[in-house]
């Protein structure tokens, strides 16, 4: 019983919003649930796996929220330890959201899901593409627990998700941003400020292949990430009629 939904009260948040114009995702993932609760035996034998996932996507959209926070205070602050404490709280909610993108990518992988979507994996590339930066940085760091890295590789994954590492700002699509256009000091506060809103916040993760480069933005892969993990749980437990 313990795994089966009857034993458990869901509610829809949503109940007279069509499934498809139901936003955050996570919320979208959460009424899924909800209006399947008596039409799929997946339900009846894996609610806690089901739950589980979109306890992650909730964790995913909360992390993302809050660094989308961060970024737009930094935007308009000086440049005191009120910045550098919010560009510390960057660091720390990219760490937390990539645990929570590891634990989705173990859900994927499950004998479950593997059951009733053998092609998961496929359907979450962008996931998969950045699990490296759990494994190696988030989860356990490579410096602490090598698996035959070079000592420059450890070093630099050690600094990608550092409050001492160097991060890269690369111009969102339709900006040009470039701090050698400034002219004067006040020109540049303005251009380090716009940093902020006509960029990405880039971490960069090394391997020992120098073609093997992972730049991660959470704010670019975030609506990625959530679409395909909304697509696997479709998978798993088919949409109800809104």
């Amino acid at each position: 019983m313990i795994n089966d939904i009857t034993g458990w009260i869901v509610f829809d948040e949503c109940p007279n919003t069509p499934l498809d114009e139901i936003f955050p995702l996570s919320r979208r993932a959460a009424c899924l649930v909800a209006r399947n609760k008596d039409n799929t035996t997946n339900l009846n034998t894996n609610f806690l796996n089901i739950q589980g996932a979109v306890e992650m996507m909730l964790g995913l959209d909360y992390h993302h929220d809050n660094f989308i926070n961060a970024v737009e205070q930094l935007a308009e602050a000086e440049f005191t330890n009120e910045a550098r404490g919010l560009k510390a709280q960057l660091v720390h909610e990219v760490v937390a959201y990539l645990n929570r993108m590891g634990q989705f990518h173990y859900f994927i992988v499950s004998p479950f899901v593997r059951k009733f979507c053998p092609d998961a994996k496929n359907l979450a590339p962008t996931i998969e593409k950045f699990l490296p930066l759990r494994l190696k940085h988030s989860a356990h760091r490579s410096i602490d627990a090598p698996k035959g890295e070079s000592q420059h590789t450890q070093e630099t994954q050690a600094m990608s998700m550092s409050a001492i590492g160097s991060k890269i700002f690369e111009p969102k699509p339709g900006q040009r941003h470039n701090m050698l256009d400034a002219k004067s000091e006040a020109e540049q506060v303005m251009f380090i400020r716009d940093n902020w809103k006509k960029c990405y916040w880039i971490c960069q993760f090394l391997t020992d292949n120098p073609k093997d480069v992972l730049n991660f933005s959470l704010e670019r892969e975030h609506p990625k990430i959530m679409e395909e993990a909304f697509l696997i749980l479709e998978r798993v437990l088919p949409p109800a009629r809104a």
